[in-house]
């Protein structure tokens, strides 16, 4: 068990998969990634049918999990997760909200997904319930899960929205840190 875990110091496999935090002590066994406690709890949300959770030192594990993780790991999964990823994923002190919506969109919208390389990592059948669920909550249930769909089934709609992102300009920050003081050098509205 031991040499596990010290796999886990290789290949990016330390931080979590999906927000760079330093402290992964959780894995997602199917999807062979290693994350931490809190988007640990965002995967626990999207359901066993897409990311199956355990503890790296509170569970007990099955040789077919340990096998997966040394087979993918983080670095390899995020090849193909996030190969259509333009711009920048949440980091360690993202907002819970940003954090799940960049999981969202990697594992069940499949927005970023390398679809010539799928076959080289698990990547779950998502059941149509688990699309719907993900959007329960707000106002526009049906147009969501509508747009899920066709992200989901349509390889061109998601090659357009792909490209729809990719030229979508990112505004400049303009927020600096000087030591104590946030100096805010946005120009003015008025």
């Amino acid at each position: 068990m031991r040499k596990f875990w010290d796999y886990q110091n290789f290949q990016k496999n330390d931080i979590c998969a999906d927000c760079g935090r330093s402290d992964a002590t959780w894995a997602s066994t199917n999807l062979g990634v290693f994350l931490c406690i809190q988007c640990c709890g965002i995967h626990r949300s999207l359901g066993v049918d897409i990311s199956k959770i355990k503890s790296i030192t509170l569970d007990k594990w099955e040789p077919s999990n340990i096998v997966n993780l040394r087979s993918i790991g983080n670095t390899k999964a995020n090849d193909v997760w996030e190969h259509n990823l333009y711009g920048q994923k949440p980091g360690p002190d993202s907002s819970i909200e940003e954090k799940t919506a960049f999981i969202k969109m990697k594992y069940e919208s499949r927005l970023f997904l390398d679809e010539s390389r799928a076959n080289t990592v698990y990547v779950p059948e998502i059941p149509k319930k688990s699309v719907e669920r993900s959007f329960l909550l707000s106002g526009l249930e049906e147009l969501k899960v509508a747009f899920l769909e066709l992200l989901r089934e349509d390889k061109d709609f998601r090659e357009q929205v792909r490209e729809l992102v990719r030229r979508t300009p990112r505004p400049p920050t303009y927020v600096e840190v000087q030591g104590d003081n946030l100096n805010n050098n946005a120009p003015s509205l008025e």
